[in-house]
């Protein structure tokens, strides 16, 4: 596998992740299942982050529409994880995130996850437009 170093400063939100034992195959790797809750966590922990708060469906009413994983290395036991999450793209009722799984020791890719997440009103099951309250608060985390 290509060896790839992220430069981590471009991502304004990280959080650090406990890799606990039961994560790993038999194989000694980390399952790649654990990735996606990994990155599920740091997406609960950024839009607190961004809403200030605990997160209410009022605030933040959308679903996902799309997710990518690409894998780069393997995680070894060991090692420490971070995930580093930053908003790539905001469309009219949509956004994506990007988040980056790496060693922080070695700023080392372990994997890379995009997702589209989109607004969604429960009550009609459509997509809406994203409120400008939430835009502008996801715009402060797009790379420079």
């Amino acid at each position: 596998m290509e060896t790839r170093q992220l430069p981590i400063e471009r991502h304004k939100h990280k959080i650090d992740i406990q890799v606990r034992f039961n994560d790993f195959d038999m194989f000694g790797h980390l399952n790649n299942n654990a990735y996606l809750e990994y990155c599920d966590l740091a997406k609960a922990e950024f839009f607190q982050y961004i809403l200030g708060g605990p997160v209410s469906p009022k605030q933040l009413s959308v679903v996902v529409a799309n997710l990518n994983v690409n894998f780069f290395a393997p995680t070894l036991p060991g090692e420490l994880l971070s995930v580093y999450t930053h908003v790539r793209h905001i469309g009219d009722s949509s956004f994506t995130l990007e988040q980056d799984v790496i060693n922080p020791e070695t700023r080392q890719l372990k994997a890379q996850a995009q997702t589209v997440m989109v607004s969604f009103n429960i009550k009609t099951l459509q997509s809406t437009p994203l409120p400008e309250s939430l835009r502008n608060r996801l715009s402060e985390h797009l790379p420079e």
